[in-house]
Protein backbone atom coordinates (compact mmCIF):
# COMPACT_ATOMS: atom_id res chain seq x y z
CA UNK A 1 0.00 0.00 0.00
CA UNK A 2 1.03 3.35 -1.08
CA UNK A 3 2.02 6.02 1.81
CA UNK A 4 -0.13 8.42 1.52
CA UNK A 5 0.85 12.20 1.58
CA UNK A 6 0.30 14.34 4.49
CA UNK A 7 0.93 18.37 5.04
CA UNK A 8 0.70 19.62 8.50
CA UNK A 9 -0.46 23.08 8.19
CA UNK A 10 0.26 25.83 10.83
CA UNK A 11 -0.52 29.56 9.56
CA UNK A 12 0.14 31.93 12.31
CA UNK A 13 1.35 35.35 12.85
CA UNK A 14 1.93 38.15 15.33
CA UNK A 15 4.34 37.69 18.47
CA UNK A 16 0.91 36.67 20.95
CA UNK A 17 -0.02 33.80 18.93
CA UNK A 18 3.47 33.20 18.09
CA UNK A 19 4.98 33.44 21.35
CA UNK A 20 2.34 30.74 22.46
CA UNK A 21 3.17 28.16 19.63
CA UNK A 22 7.11 28.21 20.34
CA UNK A 23 6.60 27.81 23.31
CA UNK A 24 4.01 25.54 24.58
CA UNK A 25 1.96 24.49 21.16
CA UNK A 26 5.34 22.93 19.16
CA UNK A 27 6.83 21.17 22.29
CA UNK A 28 3.29 19.69 22.90
CA UNK A 29 3.46 18.48 19.38
CA UNK A 30 6.47 17.16 20.10
CA UNK A 31 5.53 15.03 22.92
CA UNK A 32 6.61 11.27 22.76
CA UNK A 33 3.33 10.20 20.77
CA UNK A 34 2.74 12.80 18.87
CA UNK A 35 4.66 13.79 16.24
CA UNK A 36 7.90 11.47 17.03
CA UNK A 37 5.14 8.10 17.32
CA UNK A 38 3.98 9.10 13.07
CA UNK A 39 4.91 5.96 11.33
CA UNK A 40 5.40 7.66 7.89
CA UNK A 41 6.68 11.35 9.41
CA UNK A 42 9.48 11.01 7.01
CA UNK A 43 6.94 11.21 4.39
CA UNK A 44 5.32 14.50 5.41
CA UNK A 45 5.85 17.76 6.00
CA UNK A 46 5.45 20.44 8.34
CA UNK A 47 4.07 23.45 6.81
CA UNK A 48 4.09 26.63 8.64
CA UNK A 49 2.87 30.26 6.80
CA UNK A 50 3.80 33.20 8.67
CA UNK A 51 5.75 36.29 8.25
CA UNK A 52 9.20 37.70 7.28
CA UNK A 53 9.37 38.67 10.98
CA UNK A 54 7.72 36.13 12.80
CA UNK A 55 9.66 33.32 10.66
CA UNK A 56 13.14 35.19 12.30
CA UNK A 57 11.84 34.39 15.83
CA UNK A 58 10.31 30.40 14.84
CA UNK A 59 13.47 29.56 13.30
CA UNK A 60 15.76 30.20 15.73
CA UNK A 61 13.71 29.01 18.49
CA UNK A 62 14.69 25.52 20.18
CA UNK A 63 11.38 23.71 19.38
CA UNK A 64 11.50 24.68 15.23
CA UNK A 65 15.09 23.36 15.51
CA UNK A 66 13.49 19.95 17.37
CA UNK A 67 11.02 19.93 14.77
CA UNK A 68 13.08 19.81 12.12
CA UNK A 69 14.97 16.79 13.47
CA UNK A 70 12.11 14.50 13.29
CA UNK A 71 10.44 15.21 10.11
CA UNK A 72 10.37 17.76 6.76
CA UNK A 73 9.69 21.31 7.99
CA UNK A 74 9.34 24.17 5.93
CA UNK A 75 8.52 27.81 6.70
CA UNK A 76 6.68 29.85 4.37
CA UNK A 77 5.65 33.69 4.50
CA UNK A 78 4.26 36.63 3.11
CA UNK A 79 6.38 38.42 0.50
CA UNK A 80 7.96 41.14 2.49
CA UNK A 81 6.62 43.75 -0.07
CA UNK A 82 3.37 43.30 1.49
CA UNK A 83 4.00 43.88 5.36
CA UNK A 84 1.99 46.93 5.07
CA UNK A 85 -0.96 44.95 4.17
CA UNK A 86 -0.69 42.50 7.20
CA UNK A 87 -1.69 45.15 9.13
CA UNK A 88 -4.73 46.24 7.73
CA UNK A 89 -6.37 42.63 6.31
CA UNK A 90 -8.70 41.40 8.54
CA UNK A 91 -7.72 38.11 10.39
CA UNK A 92 -9.97 36.09 8.60
CA UNK A 93 -8.95 37.25 4.94
CA UNK A 94 -5.30 36.72 6.11
CA UNK A 95 -5.79 33.48 7.54
CA UNK A 96 -7.92 32.38 4.67
CA UNK A 97 -5.92 33.58 2.55
CA UNK A 98 -3.20 31.18 4.33
CA UNK A 99 -5.36 28.15 3.65
CA UNK A 100 -6.08 28.88 0.73
CA UNK A 101 -2.16 28.54 -0.43
CA UNK A 102 -1.70 25.50 1.51
CA UNK A 103 -4.44 23.76 0.57
CA UNK A 104 -3.48 24.27 -3.48
CA UNK A 105 -0.36 23.03 -2.49
CA UNK A 106 -1.72 20.19 -0.76
CA UNK A 107 -4.29 19.34 -3.90
CA UNK A 108 -1.09 19.43 -6.49
CA UNK A 109 0.73 17.13 -4.19
CA UNK A 110 -2.79 14.68 -3.94
CA UNK A 111 -2.09 15.20 0.19
CA UNK A 112 -3.92 15.04 2.97
CA UNK A 113 -3.93 18.40 5.13
CA UNK A 114 -3.80 18.32 9.11
CA UNK A 115 -5.20 21.97 10.25
CA UNK A 116 -3.33 22.82 13.31
CA UNK A 117 -3.64 25.78 15.44
CA UNK A 118 -0.76 28.30 17.16
CA UNK A 119 -3.07 28.14 19.94
CA UNK A 120 -4.20 24.95 20.38
CA UNK A 121 -2.43 21.84 22.33
CA UNK A 122 -3.47 18.21 21.35
CA UNK A 123 -3.19 15.35 23.91
CA UNK A 124 0.00 13.02 23.79
CA UNK A 125 -1.25 10.55 21.00
CA UNK A 126 -3.73 12.64 19.12
CA UNK A 127 -1.29 13.02 16.34
CA UNK A 128 -1.18 9.03 16.15
CA UNK A 129 -4.43 8.22 16.44
CA UNK A 130 -4.94 10.95 13.54
CA UNK A 131 -2.51 9.42 11.18
CA UNK A 132 -3.69 5.78 12.39
CA UNK A 133 -7.29 7.26 10.79
CA UNK A 134 -6.36 8.06 7.11
CA UNK A 135 -3.97 4.89 7.05
CA UNK A 136 -7.83 3.66 7.81
CA UNK A 137 -8.99 5.38 4.80
CA UNK A 138 -10.79 8.03 6.38
CA UNK A 139 -10.55 11.04 4.48
CA UNK A 140 -11.83 13.74 7.10
CA UNK A 141 -11.40 14.07 10.66
CA UNK A 142 -13.42 16.10 12.92
CA UNK A 143 -12.76 17.21 16.16
CA UNK A 144 -13.79 19.91 18.68
CA UNK A 145 -12.06 21.49 21.49
CA UNK A 146 -12.74 23.34 24.73
CA UNK A 147 -10.91 26.80 25.20
CA UNK A 148 -8.93 27.84 28.82
CA UNK A 149 -7.81 31.12 30.03
CA UNK A 150 -4.63 31.98 29.06
CA UNK A 151 -3.73 34.30 32.00
CA UNK A 152 -4.00 31.42 34.28
CA UNK A 153 -3.46 28.23 32.20
CA UNK A 154 -0.22 28.72 30.70
CA UNK A 155 1.81 29.42 33.91
CA UNK A 156 0.57 26.40 35.21
CA UNK A 157 0.96 23.97 31.78
CA UNK A 158 4.54 25.77 31.82
CA UNK A 159 4.75 24.49 35.79
CA UNK A 160 3.57 21.15 35.25
CA UNK A 161 4.32 19.41 32.38
CA UNK A 162 7.37 21.06 30.48
CA UNK A 163 10.11 18.45 30.16
CA UNK A 164 13.94 18.94 30.57
CA UNK A 165 14.07 18.79 27.03
CA UNK A 166 11.60 21.36 26.54
CA UNK A 167 8.16 19.35 25.39
CA UNK A 168 5.44 18.90 27.04
CA UNK A 169 3.32 15.74 28.11
CA UNK A 170 -0.21 16.10 28.27
CA UNK A 171 -2.26 13.48 28.27
CA UNK A 172 -6.37 13.74 27.41
CA UNK A 173 -7.18 13.56 30.95
CA UNK A 174 -4.32 16.34 32.08
CA UNK A 175 -6.16 18.65 29.19
CA UNK A 176 -9.62 17.54 30.41
CA UNK A 177 -8.83 19.01 33.96
CA UNK A 178 -6.58 22.34 32.81
CA UNK A 179 -10.07 22.78 31.31
CA UNK A 180 -12.17 22.72 34.77
CA UNK A 181 -9.59 24.04 36.39
CA UNK A 182 -9.29 27.08 34.04
CA UNK A 183 -12.24 27.26 32.17
CA UNK A 184 -12.65 30.46 29.93
CA UNK A 185 -15.75 32.90 29.91
CA UNK A 186 -16.45 31.99 26.49
CA UNK A 187 -16.72 28.22 27.29
CA UNK A 188 -19.00 28.92 30.73
CA UNK A 189 -21.52 30.74 28.42
CA UNK A 190 -21.88 28.13 26.07
CA UNK A 191 -22.17 25.54 29.15
CA UNK A 192 -26.27 24.47 28.72
CA UNK A 193 -27.97 25.87 32.17
CA UNK A 194 -25.50 28.78 32.36
CA UNK A 195 -27.48 32.24 33.94
CA UNK A 196 -25.87 33.78 30.65
CA UNK A 197 -25.80 31.65 27.79
CA UNK A 198 -24.62 32.92 24.36
CA UNK A 199 -27.47 32.22 22.38
CA UNK A 200 -26.20 34.22 19.68
CA UNK A 201 -22.89 32.25 18.75
CA UNK A 202 -23.91 29.11 19.99
CA UNK A 203 -20.88 26.67 18.07
CA UNK A 204 -20.39 24.32 21.35
CA UNK A 205 -22.95 23.06 23.69
CA UNK A 206 -21.22 22.12 27.32
CA UNK A 207 -22.31 19.98 30.20
CA UNK A 208 -19.89 20.03 32.86
CA UNK A 209 -20.01 16.62 34.55
CA UNK A 210 -18.55 16.50 38.13
CA UNK A 211 -15.77 15.38 39.08
CA UNK A 212 -14.07 15.37 35.77
CA UNK A 213 -15.90 15.06 32.83
CA UNK A 214 -16.78 17.48 30.17
CA UNK A 215 -19.88 16.40 27.37
CA UNK A 216 -20.22 18.38 24.33
CA UNK A 217 -22.16 19.09 21.04
CA UNK A 218 -21.23 20.63 18.48
CA UNK A 219 -22.57 22.55 15.59
CA UNK A 220 -19.07 23.50 14.27
CA UNK A 221 -16.63 20.72 14.33
CA UNK A 222 -12.41 21.77 13.81
CA UNK A 223 -11.29 19.35 10.20
CA UNK A 224 -7.91 18.28 11.95
CA UNK A 225 -7.56 16.51 8.59
CA UNK A 226 -8.58 16.22 5.19
CA UNK A 227 -7.87 15.12 2.04
CA UNK A 228 -6.91 17.83 -0.27
CA UNK A 229 -9.20 18.79 -3.42
CA UNK A 230 -8.56 21.44 -5.77
CA UNK A 231 -12.71 22.34 -5.57
CA UNK A 232 -11.94 23.08 -2.50
CA UNK A 233 -9.48 26.34 -2.81
CA UNK A 234 -12.24 28.79 -3.47
CA UNK A 235 -13.92 28.60 -0.11
CA UNK A 236 -16.15 31.91 1.05
CA UNK A 237 -15.88 31.56 4.78
CA UNK A 238 -13.13 29.59 7.02
CA UNK A 239 -12.19 25.81 7.08
CA UNK A 240 -14.76 24.83 9.96
CA UNK A 241 -17.74 26.76 7.72
CA UNK A 242 -17.83 26.57 4.03
CA UNK A 243 -14.70 24.88 3.69
CA UNK A 244 -15.47 20.96 4.97
CA UNK A 245 -19.22 21.15 3.28
CA UNK A 246 -17.60 21.78 -0.60
CA UNK A 247 -14.66 19.36 0.25
CA UNK A 248 -18.16 16.82 -0.79
CA UNK A 249 -16.38 13.85 1.23
CA UNK A 250 -18.75 10.85 1.96
CA UNK A 251 -20.38 10.53 5.35
CA UNK A 252 -18.69 7.03 5.47
CA UNK A 253 -14.97 8.38 4.81
CA UNK A 254 -15.45 11.19 7.71
CA UNK A 255 -14.57 9.98 11.17
CA UNK A 256 -15.75 12.33 14.14
CA UNK A 257 -13.50 12.39 17.61
CA UNK A 258 -15.84 11.50 20.50
CA UNK A 259 -13.64 10.38 22.97
CA UNK A 260 -10.85 12.11 24.34
CA UNK A 261 -9.02 8.46 24.85
CA UNK A 262 -8.45 9.06 21.00
CA UNK A 263 -7.38 12.43 20.88
CA UNK A 264 -8.51 15.75 22.83
CA UNK A 265 -7.59 19.66 22.25
CA UNK A 266 -7.76 22.83 24.62
CA UNK A 267 -7.44 26.06 22.79
CA UNK A 268 -5.46 29.17 24.98
CA UNK A 269 -7.21 32.41 24.65
CA UNK A 270 -7.26 35.52 26.59
CA UNK A 271 -9.20 36.56 29.37
CA UNK A 272 -11.11 39.07 26.95
CA UNK A 273 -11.18 36.80 23.81
CA UNK A 274 -14.89 37.02 22.49
CA UNK A 275 -15.74 39.62 25.12
CA UNK A 276 -18.58 41.77 23.24
CA UNK A 277 -20.57 38.00 22.73
CA UNK A 278 -19.62 37.57 26.41
CA UNK A 279 -20.84 41.11 27.61
CA UNK A 280 -24.26 40.52 26.05
CA UNK A 281 -24.58 36.91 27.11
CA UNK A 282 -27.73 36.47 28.74
CA UNK A 283 -30.33 34.08 29.53
CA UNK A 284 -31.04 31.39 26.61
CA UNK A 285 -33.15 32.94 23.73
CA UNK A 286 -34.83 30.42 21.38
CA UNK A 287 -34.85 33.50 18.65
CA UNK A 288 -30.98 34.54 18.57
CA UNK A 289 -30.57 30.55 18.69
CA UNK A 290 -32.72 30.04 15.30
CA UNK A 291 -31.45 32.90 13.75
CA UNK A 292 -27.73 32.06 14.49
CA UNK A 293 -28.56 28.46 13.02
CA UNK A 294 -30.16 29.61 9.91
CA UNK A 295 -27.65 31.89 8.99
CA UNK A 296 -24.21 29.72 10.39
CA UNK A 297 -25.03 26.13 9.76
CA UNK A 298 -25.08 23.90 6.84
CA UNK A 299 -26.84 20.57 6.42
CA UNK A 300 -23.12 19.36 7.29
CA UNK A 301 -23.06 20.91 10.38
CA UNK A 302 -26.47 20.10 11.51
CA UNK A 303 -25.41 16.05 10.35
CA UNK A 304 -22.99 15.86 13.30
CA UNK A 305 -24.65 18.08 16.08
CA UNK A 306 -26.13 15.02 17.53
CA UNK A 307 -23.00 13.02 18.56
CA UNK A 308 -21.79 13.22 21.50
CA UNK A 309 -18.19 14.26 22.49
CA UNK A 310 -16.47 13.09 25.77
CA UNK A 311 -13.61 14.74 27.35
CA UNK A 312 -12.35 12.43 30.47
CA UNK A 313 -10.42 14.12 33.38
CA UNK A 314 -8.45 11.91 35.85
CA UNK A 315 -11.66 11.14 38.10
CA UNK A 316 -14.06 10.82 35.67
CA UNK A 317 -16.52 8.31 36.15
CA UNK A 318 -19.40 6.62 33.05
CA UNK A 319 -21.80 6.85 36.06
CA UNK A 320 -22.07 10.66 36.25
CA UNK A 321 -21.74 10.96 32.89
CA UNK A 322 -24.64 8.66 31.24
CA UNK A 323 -27.22 10.25 33.33
CA UNK A 324 -26.19 13.76 31.92
CA UNK A 325 -26.08 11.70 28.43
CA UNK A 326 -29.27 11.62 28.11
CA UNK A 327 -30.65 14.84 29.07
CA UNK A 328 -27.95 16.45 26.28
CA UNK A 329 -29.72 13.87 23.56
CA UNK A 330 -33.25 15.32 24.49
CA UNK A 331 -31.86 18.98 24.61
CA UNK A 332 -29.51 18.89 21.01
CA UNK A 333 -32.68 17.12 19.87
CA UNK A 334 -34.65 19.37 20.83
CA UNK A 335 -32.81 22.39 19.74
CA UNK A 336 -32.59 20.50 15.98
CA UNK A 337 -35.62 20.06 15.62
CA UNK A 338 -36.71 23.67 16.40
CA UNK A 339 -34.18 24.63 13.55
CA UNK A 340 -35.02 22.39 10.84
CA UNK A 341 -39.12 23.86 11.39
CA UNK A 342 -37.40 27.67 11.25
CA UNK A 343 -35.26 27.38 8.81
CA UNK A 344 -35.42 27.78 4.66
CA UNK A 345 -32.82 26.51 2.40
CA UNK A 346 -32.98 29.18 -0.54
CA UNK A 347 -31.21 27.81 -4.20
CA UNK A 348 -28.84 30.22 -5.26
CA UNK A 349 -28.78 32.01 -8.55
CA UNK A 350 -25.50 31.24 -9.85
CA UNK A 351 -26.26 32.33 -13.20
CA UNK A 352 -28.85 34.31 -14.88
CA UNK A 353 -29.01 31.80 -17.49
CA UNK A 354 -30.80 29.92 -15.02
CA UNK A 355 -33.53 32.67 -15.21
CA UNK A 356 -32.95 33.69 -19.00
CA UNK A 357 -36.63 31.62 -20.04
CA UNK A 358 -38.68 32.82 -17.35
CA UNK A 359 -41.78 34.80 -19.00
CA UNK A 360 -41.10 37.31 -16.16
CA UNK A 361 -38.89 38.16 -13.52
CA UNK A 362 -38.96 40.61 -10.62
CA UNK A 363 -36.76 40.86 -7.92
CA UNK A 364 -37.93 41.12 -4.29
CA UNK A 365 -36.20 43.96 -3.28
CA UNK A 366 -35.56 47.86 -4.63
CA UNK A 367 -32.70 48.82 -3.02
CA UNK A 368 -28.73 48.51 -3.71
CA UNK A 369 -28.73 44.86 -4.48
CA UNK A 370 -31.63 45.04 -6.49
CA UNK A 371 -30.58 47.84 -8.26
CA UNK A 372 -27.12 46.40 -8.94
CA UNK A 373 -28.36 43.07 -10.10
CA UNK A 374 -30.96 45.00 -12.55
CA UNK A 375 -28.00 46.53 -13.87
CA UNK A 376 -26.23 43.32 -14.00
CA UNK A 377 -28.64 41.21 -15.58
CA UNK A 378 -28.93 44.32 -18.54
CA UNK A 379 -25.35 44.11 -19.18
CA UNK A 380 -25.87 40.44 -19.84
CA UNK A 381 -29.07 40.72 -22.28
CA UNK A 382 -31.19 39.89 -19.55
CA UNK A 383 -34.88 41.75 -20.57
CA UNK A 384 -37.64 39.77 -18.84
CA UNK A 385 -37.23 41.93 -15.95
CA UNK A 386 -40.52 43.30 -15.81
CA UNK A 387 -40.22 45.23 -12.24
CA UNK A 388 -39.58 44.80 -8.46
CA UNK A 389 -41.75 43.77 -5.53
CA UNK A 390 -41.27 45.30 -1.90
CA UNK A 391 -42.78 44.52 1.43
CA UNK A 392 -43.74 48.37 2.18
CA UNK A 393 -44.06 50.50 -0.37
CA UNK A 394 -44.62 51.14 -4.48
CA UNK A 395 -43.42 53.40 -7.14
CA UNK A 396 -40.76 53.55 -9.77
CA UNK A 397 -37.09 52.03 -9.84
CA UNK A 398 -34.49 52.30 -12.64
CA UNK A 399 -37.28 52.92 -15.35
CA UNK A 400 -39.59 49.75 -13.36
CA UNK A 401 -42.56 49.77 -11.53
CA UNK A 402 -42.16 48.61 -7.63
CA UNK A 403 -45.02 46.93 -6.48
CA UNK A 404 -46.23 46.49 -2.63
CA UNK A 405 -46.18 42.87 -2.19
CA UNK A 406 -49.87 42.90 -1.70
CA UNK A 407 -50.55 44.55 -4.81
CA UNK A 408 -48.26 42.49 -6.65
CA UNK A 409 -50.22 38.93 -5.54
CA UNK A 410 -53.84 40.55 -5.97
CA UNK A 411 -53.12 41.94 -9.70
CA UNK A 412 -49.69 41.21 -11.39
CA UNK A 413 -48.55 37.67 -10.52
CA UNK A 414 -48.88 34.62 -12.63
CA UNK A 415 -47.57 31.48 -11.78
CA UNK A 416 -44.63 30.91 -14.05
CA UNK A 417 -43.30 34.61 -12.77
CA UNK A 418 -39.51 33.72 -11.48
CA UNK A 419 -38.53 35.88 -8.36
CA UNK A 420 -35.14 36.43 -7.27
CA UNK A 421 -34.85 38.18 -3.81
CA UNK A 422 -32.07 40.90 -3.74
CA UNK A 423 -32.35 42.46 0.13
CA UNK A 424 -30.88 41.86 2.92
CA UNK A 425 -33.74 40.77 4.77
CA UNK A 426 -33.87 37.14 2.68
CA UNK A 427 -34.70 34.79 5.49
CA UNK A 428 -37.75 37.25 6.36
CA UNK A 429 -38.90 37.87 2.59
CA UNK A 430 -38.59 33.32 2.25
CA UNK A 431 -41.23 32.76 4.93
CA UNK A 432 -43.23 35.69 3.79
CA UNK A 433 -43.68 34.21 -0.02
CA UNK A 434 -44.20 30.18 1.56
CA UNK A 435 -46.84 32.32 3.91
CA UNK A 436 -48.39 33.07 0.42
CA UNK A 437 -48.20 30.03 -0.57
CA UNK A 438 -45.44 30.73 -3.27
CA UNK A 439 -42.50 28.38 -3.31
CA UNK A 440 -40.36 28.80 -6.26
CA UNK A 441 -37.81 31.58 -5.49
CA UNK A 442 -34.10 31.95 -6.16
CA UNK A 443 -31.75 34.17 -3.75
CA UNK A 444 -29.32 36.45 -5.31
CA UNK A 445 -26.85 37.30 -2.88
CA UNK A 446 -23.93 35.65 -4.74
CA UNK A 447 -24.81 37.26 -7.86
CA UNK A 448 -24.51 40.71 -6.11
CA UNK A 449 -21.46 39.34 -4.08
CA UNK A 450 -20.20 39.23 -7.18
CA UNK A 451 -20.92 42.18 -8.33
CA UNK A 452 -19.31 43.95 -5.63
CA UNK A 453 -16.25 42.38 -5.71
CA UNK A 454 -15.71 42.84 -9.17
CA UNK A 455 -16.40 47.13 -8.65
CA UNK A 456 -13.92 46.57 -5.76
CA UNK A 457 -11.43 45.08 -8.32
CA UNK A 458 -12.05 47.85 -10.21
CA UNK A 459 -11.64 50.41 -7.68
CA UNK A 460 -8.44 48.97 -6.83
CA UNK A 461 -10.24 48.92 -3.43
CA UNK A 462 -10.30 44.07 -3.47
CA UNK A 463 -8.56 43.01 -0.55
CA UNK A 464 -5.20 42.25 -1.45
CA UNK A 465 -3.92 39.03 -2.91
CA UNK A 466 -1.32 38.05 -0.84
CA UNK A 467 1.96 36.47 -2.46
CA UNK A 468 3.63 33.32 -0.63
CA UNK A 469 7.03 32.51 -0.85
CA UNK A 470 9.48 30.23 1.14
CA UNK A 471 11.45 32.06 3.98
CA UNK A 472 14.79 30.61 2.21
CA UNK A 473 14.10 32.90 -0.32
CA UNK A 474 13.47 35.67 1.59
CA UNK A 475 16.47 35.04 4.18
CA UNK A 476 18.96 34.32 1.54
CA UNK A 477 17.71 38.19 0.13
CA UNK A 478 17.76 39.61 3.39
Amino acid sequence: MSIPNLHFIMAVWGESYTDVFIDVVLPSQLSDNNLPALQHRQAYTYKIYTTADDAKTIQASPAFQQLAEVMPAEIHVIHPEQNAHIKTASVRHLMGSLHKRAIQEAARDNAFLAFLAPDAILSDGSFAAIEKRMLEGMEMVLISGIRVTKETALPAIRARYRRPDGTIHMDAADLTDCAFEFPHRYTQVLTWGAERFCSQWPSQTFWFVPPAGILAHCWHLHPILVKASTETDSFLGTIDGDYIERAGTQLERIHVIQDSDEACLIEISRADHEKTLLDTSAAFSMEKFLSWGQHSTNAFHRTFVDRPILFKGRAYTEAAMTEIGKDAAQVIEMLRAALEDYRIDIPLLRSFGEVAGAPAIYLYGSGECGRSVLAHAHRYGLTNIRGFIDSHTAGEAEGLPVHRLDDYLKGVRRPDDAIIITSMYLKDIARTLLQHGITEFLNGQEIYLEILLSNLEKSGEKPVDFIIVPWSTVAADS
